[in-house]
């Protein structure tokens, strides 16, 4: 498919490539949008969700769709100085800005998709931060995740979610008019940042991600709700 899709387009077909073109678009921005739409709250979320990673010194961490390498900074900090993080994405700029950003730290970058992981109980943990939405297929690459895990190994997935409850139409309204308004300022992209809020709205809930969780063979999966109901973290951890 081509590389660049509408954006109601992408969020019905959630296609590989065209994905890839989009967030390559954008690399050299991404984090200061973050910074700027989160109000900084985007790196508070990320340290919460690599704590319920549960790691320790030493061990193996995969972290699927690392974008620009905020995550797997997280994680590398938790099992340095002799532990090893894992980063894949699909789009090779964003992973240029996160190996820039990651000198030193026990991170090794790789381009790839999470349809495509091939291991075995490899790693101690393994999480999504903000791609769990952009995923072709969910439940099957949950299921590769789980086949990635060693056994007790603990899955989190940091996603935004559908907004619920009494500040919906704030929250709606911020998302769908302001976002759009300010990656055109920022990134000059506005189609990405009107994917980028569309594809909140018609992803999964946290239920949902809670089930899918459960499907693939999960267990002691639980959620938090972060920003009003807008953020989830959810995690699960691979039977013994």
């Amino acid at each position: 498919m081509s590389e660049d899709l509408p954006a109601d387009d992408l969020v019905r077909t959630r296609d590989r490539e065209a994905i890839a073109g989009m967030f390559n678009r954008i690399a050299g921005s991404y984090d200061r949008m973050n910074r700027i739409m989160t109000l900084g709250q985007d790196h508070r979320w990320r340290r919460l969700a690599a704590d319920q990673a549960m790691l320790r010194p030493g061990e193996r961490a995969l972290d699927v769709a690392a974008g620009t390498g905020d995550m797997a900074r997280e994680l590398a900090n938790r099992v340095a100085p002799n532990g090893r993080v894992v980063g894949i994405d699909i789009a090779t700029d964003m992973l240029a800005v996160a190996k820039a950003k990651s000198s030193g730290l026990p991170i090794t970058y790789q381009s790839g998709d999470v349809a495509d992981l091939d291991y075995t109980a490899e790693f101690d943990a393994i999480t999504v931060a903000f791609g769990f939405r952009n995923f072709a297929d969910r439940e099957p690459a949950t299921r590769a995740m789980f086949q990635s895990l060693k056994p007790r190994g603990r899955l989190v997935i940091l996603e935004l979610v559908p907004s619920h409850g009494r500040l919906k139409p704030v929250v709606d309204f911020y998302e769908q008019t302001m976002i759009p308004l300010l990656g055109r300022l920022v990134s000059r992209d506005r189609d990405a940042y009107r994917y980028l809020p569309r594809s909140v709205a018609a992803s999964t809930t946290t239920a949902e991600i809670q089930t899918i969780m459960q499907r693939v063979g999960l267990i002691g999966v639980r959620a938090r709700e972060l920003n009003f109901g807008t953020v989830a973290i959810v995690r699960g951890v691979k039977p013994a």
